[in-house]
């Protein structure tokens, strides 16, 4: 009667789970991946290899891999190397926690969230490339990282998230792309070997301690759109702060110790002039259409001007964007 009654309840409990559109956690057949399917597809809930190189499948008994779950390499020794597959769009929190052998991390295209603590302390990771589909990461996701050297943030990110890259001490270059708006509190916190940050235009916030700690910054280049910078953000560090004169660079500056260099402002370009005429015409409109298509080369000034939304490229939507304005402009309208 209790074997009845526990095989009733297990029917159900199954049933339920369909129904919902999640199976319960199942091993792969002849695999070393624990998952869950939700919706049709893999969540990878836990790694159970020993491998050195993992390359992580695509799909697991006909369903495609989405999602790298919570902790499911947590405290793996053994992992150096991981390849993760075009379909994956999200790796969750801590998956990949004090790997501390993990050396080098594929991330594919397509990829769009990295959770909290993604590498914390992977004090051997080396390399990892962020393709620019990723548009969500939470904090702390390289914090640790001590072998990391130098890193290039994702084009629609918008943002560097809280304490990213906190302790990362061999980190000696950054690159941050064109779009940001903010680099968030303790963000290079306690990246010791990092000499030069150059923060891009369209930056509006600095947070607090974003800079901490930073023994060996010599130089910090702080665009005209910067309006805010917390305090402290440069402690146990002694940085030139360049930036333009009368700005608000100048004047964190003076108020906090700093020292400051004064850089000239670039000439001011007219948004989609970019034959230099001062005005915008059909002749320009063609010019950006050239640029998106390869035909013709690009300079710094024709960047400046082709590059309609500021994103850092000049593609489709800036070629609609000059002739969207030249129509206003003109005052008349395009079907």
């Amino acid at each position: 009667m209790v074997k009845k009654i526990i095989a009733v309840f297990l029917s159900a409990l199954i049933l339920s789970s369909v129904m919902s559109g999640v199976v319960p956690v199942v091993h792969s057949a002849g695999s070393d991946y624990q998952y869950t399917v939700e919706n049709g597809a893999v969540k990878i809930v836990k790694y159970t290899g020993s491998e050195a190189s993992v390359e992580i499948p695509a799909v697991l008994d006909g369903y495609q891999v989405k999602v790298i779950g919570d902790g499911s390499f947590r405290f793996n020794t053994s992992v150096r190397e991981v390849i993760i597959p075009i379909g994956v769009e999200k790796v969750e929190t801590r998956a990949f926690d004090y790997c501390t052998k993990l050396e080098r991390v594929v991330l594919p295209d397509g990829i769009t969230t990295l959770g909290e603590f993604v590498f914390n302390s992977c004090i051997s990771l080396a390399s990892v490339s962020l393709p620019d589909s990723i548009v969500s990461m939470g904090s702390c996701c390289f914090a640790g990282c001590t072998s990391l050297v130098s890193a290039k943030l994702p084009a629609s990110l918008g943002k560097v998230p809280i304490s990213t890259f906190s302790g990362c001490k061999g980190l000696e270059s950054i690159e941050i792309p064109k779009g940001y708006t903010s680099v968030e509190a303790g963000a290079f916190g306690n990246c010791t070997s990092l000499r030069e940050v150059e923060i891009p235009d369209g930056v509006v916030t600095v947070g607090k301690n974003a800079f901490n700690g930073c023994t060996a910054l010599e130089r910090v280049i702080v665009p005209e759109s910067v309006t805010s910078i917390g305090v402290p953000a440069f402690r146990d560090s002694d940085p030139v702060l360049a930036g333009p004169a009368g700005n608000y660079c100048e004047q964190y500056a003076g108020e906090n110790g700093l020292r400051f260099e004064a850089l000239e402002i670039e000439d001011e370009v007219i948004k989609g002039d970019v034959d230099g005429d001062g005005k915008l015409s059909p002749m320009d409109i063609n010019l950006i259409v050239r640029v998106v298509a390869g035909i013709l080369p690009v300079t710094e000034k024709l960047e400046r001007a082709a590059d309609m939304n500021s994103d850092g490229k000049i593609n489709s939507i800036d070629a609609n964007m000059a002739t969207r304005l030249a129509a206003g402009v003109s005052g008349k309208k395009r079907p």
